[in-house]
Order: C-alpha cells, then structure tokens, then sequence
C-alpha cells in the first residue's frame, strides 16, 4: 500500500514555519497509522507547534495518485531545506522519551538497552521565515528527529 504524508508545523527554535511532505509504504492500514503516530510523537518530542498533520492512502485510487505525485514533484522542486530522520528499532519504547533516554531507562531497570538504527533518512522540507516569508535554506537551518518503533515489528 502507498500512502501521501503531509505535515506542517512551526519550529520554534528557529521561528520557522516547516512543511515536510513524503510518500511511504506499508504492508496494512495498521501499520501505516503506527508509522504515522509515531513520527507525529517524534515531532511533539521536539516542542514543534503542528499545524496540520494528514496521511491518506493513494495507491487505491490512479487518478488520486498521479495527481498526488504530480503536487509531490512541484514540492520537491519548491524544497529549501532538508531534516534528518533517524529510524530506530527499540525494545518498547517510551514514546515521550528520546532515544537516549530510553536506553538509560533500560540500563538502570537492568534491561538489555539495545537500539537499532534502522534507516538515516534526509528529507526534503520547504523552510520559511515565520515574520518575512522568506526562504531559510539548508546552510542556516537544521532540524532532526528519532523515530522511534517497537523492535518486535520489524
């Protein structure tokens, strides 16, 4: 299945408003909507103000899905910036907690802290000055996330 995920939000660290738009893959609608809680929890980690988060299926429906992949292209080539997604697999993690965090958590209950980084993503975002609109590039902007899902599911 191939879903469309569309996120906006304010980073307020930089007073920057943020859309991150992405295609993904998943084997069941369960499986696409804990991808999605998960990278929404990622950003609520980060103190971001979301202002629209959305993912729907598109490959269920061609007309949708060339159209949705058309709007895709003319994001990408509107793309400022990029932010780092770094895909962890952790032994039922705490979801309010970094990844870091969680391996302490583990450590002092005298669980085995293992974490496995399963993919590093670079993904393309638009990256606007909140007071003038302007474009924030990559060389003046940074931003990152852990995303973070139960080991026994991958």
């Amino acid at each position: 299945m191939k879903f469309y995920l569309d996120v906006r939000f304010i980073d307020i660290s930089f007073d920057a408003s943020v859309h991150f738009a992405t295609t993904f893959t998943s084997k069941t609608e369960a499986n696409a909507d804990q991808f999605f809680n998960e990278l929404i929890l990622a950003l609520d980690r980060r103190n971001v103000d979301i202002l629209h988060s959305e993912y729907f299926r598109i490959d269920d429906n061609p007309m949708l899905e060339r159209r949705t992949l058309e709007n895709h292209l003319f994001y990408l080539e509107r793309s400022t910036a990029k932010i780092e997604i770094d895909h962890y697999y952790i032994e039922d993690p705490n979801q309010d907690m970094s990844v870091t965090e969680n391996l302490l958590q583990k450590f002092y209950s005298n669980k085995k802290p293992v974490a496995e980084l399963a993919r590093r993503h670079k993904m393309p975002v638009i990256v606007k000055n909140r007071q003038t609109r302007d474009n924030i590039r990559n060389d003046f902007y940074y931003f990152s996330l852990e995303h973070l899902s139960p080991k026994s599911e991958n």
